[in-house]
């Protein structure tokens, strides 16, 4: 990590626009436009670092709590030395704000650092401001309204309100609580953007990449208008960050193959978990690619050198994507939407194409062993089924990404291009 000495070098860092800076110094609690009608930048950048050393609980008492608690750590490190971190596509709040600087330490590390200046003005504080009762309430709303947004990917402010007015039994429509907590949270301004193309005030989760995406998509499904409900510790843990933890009933399975399978500790596990959720928000990826994601976490040989741990890695990723909820059916997951699929009141019909009828078939006859299997079908099927499928156990169901299976004549995995046998699988 390399050594920075002040806090203005780092806020130089970022875009010297005045107008950037002024929006960062308002997210800080900060008022300084009566001061920079006519400094440069250069002087805006001092100006704002003097105001941040001079005030640190003014800054801490907005920032999220992964910042707070990375701070903890920072503020006794030696000078030079960051903190290694997992790069996901959310810097730490205060990176962006100019407060801490990062560096690639290696292809899957991050580092993170503060300068000797602002290590000095937040040892003073921060343990003060973090056992305060308003930063204590602040941020436990704070991460309970992230983890709605990572579940749905985006909430109007009167969706936002209502889940909190629910999962919290407000006498009011949430506006009271979401009025308190909003001005003091750099992180739910972050994520706030005023009305997009005519619509509402909206808030995104900040894993998502282009809400323009999940709102097209969203309106061309008009079957998943209203939200998924979810219980308020699943969407609290949902917050947890720069990690979440996404409700998910495969979630154990998942991390026991991980792990006990595949030999990866806790930490990694859970990141490749996140990993596979957040691939699977878009689902440009198929199965194959996905998996690669947990591939590269682990020695290639470990998980292909056995065709059965293969497979069930294969079965188990595609377990979770089929229960992970999704930002473009407003947090339902695949089977949640198959569950929901009409029943059908009568057997299919149809029309013989001219190349069948050339064999001499029949429509009604054809029409009659279509009504008959139907109605057999129907007799076999109980209330509780639904297609054949147990919906008490959702294992039964047919999966949605159907797994690839590698038998041992089949190309390996690896993209060799040698048999699987005479490949990874050669010691099986």
């Amino acid at each position: 990590m390399k050594e920075i000495e002040t806090l203005d070098n780092v806020i130089g860092d970022l875009d010297p626009n005045k107008n950037f800076l002024l929006e960062n110094a308002r997210l800080m609690g900060f008022n300084l436009d009566h001061k920079m009608d006519k400094m440069s930048e250069h002087k805006i950048r001092k100006c704002l670092a003097a105001e941040i050393l001079n005030n640190p609980r003014q800054v801490l008492s907005r920032l999220p709590d992964e910042d707070l608690q990375l701070l903890l750590i920072l503020k006794d490190t030696e000078p030079g030395i960051g903190m290694k971190m997992h790069p996901t596509n959310q810097m730490p709040v205060m990176v962006m704000l100019g407060l801490a600087s990062i560096d690639d330490y290696d292809e899957k590390l991050d580092i993170v650092g503060i300068t000797e200046d602002f290590k000095e003005a937040v040892r003073s504080c921060i343990e003060e401001v973090m056992e305060s009762f308003e930063v204590k309430f602040r941020l436990v709303i704070e991460q309970f309204v992230i983890g709605a947004l990572n579940i749905y990917g985006m909430l109007t402010k009167s969706e936002l309100k209502n889940i909190l007015k629910n999962s919290f039994e407000l006498e009011d429509d949430g506006s009271g609580l979401f009025e308190q907590v909003f001005p003091q949270s750099i992180t739910l301004q972050m994520h706030y953007y005023k009305g997009y193309n005519g619509r509402d005030d909206f808030f995104i989760s900040p894993f998502v990449h282009d809400f323009g995406v999940i709102i097209d998509e969203i309106e061309n499904r008009k079957e998943v208008k209203t939200l998924k409900s979810f219980d308020i510790d699943d969407i609290k843990q949902a917050g947890e960050m720069p990690v979440p933890d996404i409700p998910n009933p495969m979630n154990n399975k998942l991390m026991d193959m991980l792990q006990i399978k595949l030999g990866l500790d806790e930490e990694m596990a859970y990141f490749c978990k996140f990993l596979l959720w957040q691939e699977a928000q878009d689902m440009c990826n198929g199965p194959a690619e996905l998996i690669q994601i947990i591939l590269d976490e682990v020695e290639h040989e470990k998980a292909l050198d056995n065709i059965d741990v293969y497979n069930e890695v294969i079965q188990t990723v595609t377990d979770f994507l089929n229960h992970a909820p999704r930002w473009n059916m407003r947090g339902r997951c695949p089977i949640d939407m198959m569950k929901d699929m009409p029943r059908m009141t009568s057997a299919p019909r149809i029309s013989i194409g001219p190349n069948m009828q050339r064999l001499g078939y029949k429509n009604d006859d054809m029409q009659r062993l279509i009504d008959k299997a139907w109605s057999e079908q129907q007799n076999q099927v109980s209330d509780d089924d639904y297609y054949g499928y147990d919906f008490d156990n959702l294992d039964s169901v047919m999966p949605i990404i159907a797994p690839p299976k590698v038998g041992r004549n089949d190309p390996c995995p690896c993209g060799s291009g040698k048999k699987y046998k005479n490949c990874c699988g050669r010691n099986n």
